[in-house]
């Protein structure tokens, strides 16, 4: 009988490679319950066994019918990944069944529990490990289940479980069958399973709100649109509250920065974001299931040399700047000094951003508009280019200039002057930069002749300037 069924296998084998079904030499086969199975890379061949030995030992299987041809390389049409709960009927009896499924590709991993459908008080039926994979549609399975003593509760020996399960959507019908490990009774088993929702991650990104901050100015001004586009050189407040898990509870939040790990336990953490750029935030929820998802955003940071940023300095601003949103200090981002450190150059009349320096210097980025200054506000000089906006830099920068004094004639304006204030050191630069290709050069504020320009002015230049981002710091006064 042996040597029959050897040169039967190897009949089927020439068979099978002179029809071309393998692309590559075939795997090693499988052998489970009542089946055999043939892979390569691609395909997978699946029989009825014959020639049992003893006790679960079988010799190489041989294919008395084909049962089912399967394609590996197709792309399933259903993801099976997630929680799966319905019943368990054993002929009579019905039972709740709840399986845990991985899929990657076409293959499926996981497990699947029964509470209470094992007859004795030896705890949980469950099949210990599921394989399969799925062809369109349906997933193909097997597994192994525990005989257990009913005195002792220990496991005996491992029944096999193989079945074949329909997806629909997210329900599951089906057939398996149960060979038993000591008298190899077959048990026939009908399935039928619904996906449960899993968790959806879900976060926001705005500018950090400390405790004396208002979001809304007086007068209820709205300050969303500064909020949704945050400043570097701040705080970034990121909110996972929008996650949601409609059948389970998460239980971790792990937040990454590119590939940093930040956390992995506040749904709400708070991210010091210092240099200009473009930031990958992604967020991984876990629930209490085990069920997991994942978003991921690009944090837009960057700044441009030459941008400006604009504020409200203590000493200066009032009541009703605060109210009517009013800037009173601006200066000008340009780039990294020699230590890699993102910098700004300003002229003000006191030591302030915990720089002992005054008159035209030049400031960290960070803690610049953080958190002693209000609403700071980025924006762009949209009519100037990038050459330009570099030549305006090079002007304020200029080590002749850095250390000139503060000029407290606010009411008049000089491009090549002795002493400055922060909105003529800027309107100053531009006059400079770009007077090579405009007559006069850009006219920041759009003011006549020497007539001051002040801060407010030049923001609220909507030809020359758009804004790109900012945030609410605290109020300061």
């Amino acid at each position: 009988m042996t040597r029959l069924a050897n040169k039967l296998c190897l009949a089927w084998a020439i068979v099978f490679f002179c029809f071309g079904y393998f692309n590559s030499s075939a795997q090693a086969g499988e052998s489970y319950g009542n089946m055999f199975e043939i892979r390569n890379d691609n395909h997978i061949i699946q029989g009825d066994r014959v020639d049992e030995l003893d006790q679960g030992d079988y010799e190489t299987s041989t294919p008395s019918s084909i049962n089912r041809y399967r394609d590996l390389s197709s792309t399933p049409s259903v993801d099976l990944t997630g929680v799966w709960k319905g019943k368990a009927n054993f002929g009579a009896r019905s039972a709740a069944l709840t399986c845990y499924l991985s899929q990657n590709g076409s293959i499926v991993t996981g497990k699947c529990e029964s509470p209470g459908a094992y007859p004795t008080n030896c705890g949980l039926w469950a099949l210990n490990i599921v394989d399969g994979i799925v062809d369109n549609n349906i997933f193909y399975f097997d597994g192994t289940t525990p005989t257990k003593d009913v005195d002792t509760c220990e496991v005996v020996c491992l029944d096999s479980f193989q079945g074949a399960v329909t997806i629909n959507k997210n329900k599951g019908s089906g057939n398996a069958t149960e060979e038993s490990c000591i008298d190899w009774e077959i048990l026939p088993i009908k399935i039928n399973v619904t996906k449960q929702p899993g968790p959806t991650a879900c976060f926001e990104h705005y500018g950090k709100h400390d405790s004396t901050t208002k979001k809304r100015a007086l007068f209820g001004v709205n300050t969303k649109k500064v909020d949704d586009h945050p400043l570097a050189g701040g705080l970034i407040e990121l909110d996972a509250s929008c996650s949601k898990d409609s059948g389970g509870q998460i239980v971790k939040y792990e937040w990454r920065l590119d590939d940093a790990l930040l956390s992995t336990s506040d749904q709400k953490i708070e991210l010091p974001l210092s240099y200009p750029g473009s930031y990958k935030v992604s967020l991984t929820i876990v629930d209490d299931r085990g069920l997991s998802d994942e978003t991921s955003e690009m944090i837009d940071l960057t700044l441009e040399v030459g941008d400006l940023i604009f504020i409200r300095t203590p000493g200066w601003s009032t009541l009703f700047d605060i109210a009517v949103q009013k800037y009173t200090h601006v200066g000008m981002y340009c780039g990294n000094d020699a230590s890699g450190t993102p910098i700004m150059v300003e002229a003000s009349l006191l030591p302030d951003h915990d720089d002992p320096n005054k008159g035209v210097h030049t400031s960290p980025l960070s803690g610049w508009a953080y958190p002693t200054e209000t609403f700071a506000t980025a924006y762009s000089v949209v009519t100037a280019t990038p050459q330009e906006k570099a030549a305006a830099c090079q002007f304020v920068r200029d080590p002749d200039r850095i250390g000139r004094g503060y000029d407290n004639d606010i009411f008049h304006k000089q491009i090549d002057g002795p002493t400055y204030y922060c909105s003529e050191l800027v309107w100053a630069a531009y006059q400079y930069a770009t007077s090579d290709r405009i007559e006069g050069g850009i006219n920041l504020g759009r003011t006549k002749g020497d007539e001051h320009v002040w801060p407010d002015q030049i923001a609220n230049d909507r030809k020359n300037l758009k804004p790109k981002s900012g945030h609410w710091e605290q109020y300061p006064f």
